[in-house]
């Protein structure tokens, strides 16, 4: 796995998308393995500055800039500012190849993904005080994108998708439709398929 991630990384260092194609890389890492010794928490990825004003604790978020609830991978971080050279993941990949092991089973996201932006953002660890709003449609647009199988909405792959569900009544509606598609999540096809008939 790790010799293919390598090749991969090696193949494609000189393409001109290379910079922002080389930061799925760092996600994957985060999301495909796992520290052998639970105090051991991957290093920061050094692509730019976060736009966060804070930083989380590193034992609340260890997978910053990423959360992994009930197995399902979220982006915490709205973006980051660029400026200079941007870390290669190379060493991110020795450290998983030192310090850590592949997940031994796939992720078992849950059949009601979409319950778990409220859970996040009103759990004891969300650092975030301020933009609510914004956090919770950044959240609600990947979550989207998870159930698009079952659940397709024009226009989720869009950027300024999350600025749609910030709109008074849109997030609950989604809740509503998905609720009502009594979707469950198929671990053969790894997808979500509905139950109704």
């Amino acid at each position: 796995m790790l010799a293919g991630l390598r090749e991969y990384c090696r193949l494609n260092a000189s393409d001109d998308l290379w910079p922002s194609e080389s930061t799925k890389i760092f996600l994957l890492l985060r999301v495909l393995f796992i520290p052998t010794d639970t105090g051991t928490h991957f290093p920061p990825i050094q692509i730019g500055k976060p736009t966060d004003t804070e930083t989380p604790p590193a034992d609340d978020f260890p997978l910053y800039p990423l959360v992994l609830m009930e197995d399902v991978p979220l982006l915490i971080v709205s973006g980051y500012f660029t400026g200079g050279l941007m870390e290669e993941p190379f060493s991110h990949l020795d450290f998983c190849e030192r310090h850590c092991q592949l997940r031994s089973a796939p992720l078992r996201p849950p059949d009601n993904p979409l319950a778990l932006v409220d859970s996040l953002l009103n759990s004891e660890k969300w650092y975030r005080k301020e933009g609510k709003a914004q956090d919770h449609a950044m959240l609600g647009a990947q979550l989207l994108r998870l159930v698009r199988a079952v659940y397709a909405i024009p226009g989720v792959d869009e950027q300024r998708f999350s600025s749609f569900l910030e709109a008074a009544g849109v997030w609950s509606e989604c809740v509503k439709t998905f609720q009502r598609l009594d979707a469950r999540w198929d671990e053969q096809r790894n997808t979500y398929v509905s139950r109704m008939k």
